[in-house]
């Protein structure tokens, strides 16, 4: 078969099949590579803040939710770290600045913060419930 002067493979032909199949094989391998290569190269660090439930349903939605992510997390093989799920720790806040301090030391990568609870605002102000202190805009920022 001939078009614009180019001599085509007859479909069926061995020469066909072999150039079919060695696209084929060498888009798999690309494919497969690429996610090797994606998965090594990956600089994301995720944050899951589980507020104060308030109830033990909220507690129990909230753990859901945290446990969604990581598993996200692991499928995308990143880092995920979960705060405010411990029954002993009691002080939420300055677990989550001393994390977000320890991020901002890092000069590379990406990292996502995910808060799942409930907030509150006085008209002036928004605050994110934890246990213990709640957290401001105004803190988060200073210790990103």
């Amino acid at each position: 078969m001939k078009w614009f002067g180019f001599q085509f493979p007859v479909p069926g032909s061995r020469f066909c099949r072999g150039v079919c199949f060695a696209f084929l094989l060498s888009f798999l391998s690309f494919g497969c590579l690429s996610e090797e290569v994606r998965k090594a190269t990956r600089n994301v660090d995720v944050i899951v803040v589980l507020g104060a439930p308030g109830t033990e349903e909220y507690g129990k939605r909230f753990k859901e939710a945290a446990d969604a992510w990581q598993a996200a997390c692991v499928k995308a093989a990143v880092k995920c770290n979960v705060l405010g799920g411990d029954k002993d720790k009691a002080d939420d806040v300055k677990l989550l600045e001393e994390r977000l301090k320890a991020e901002h030391e890092k000069t590379t990568g990406v990292l996502w913060l995910v808060f799942i609870g409930h907030g509150t605002f006085d008209g002036r102000e928004a605050k994110f419930n934890l246990r213990g202190a709640d957290v401001t805009p105004t803190q988060l920022a200073a210790w990103l």
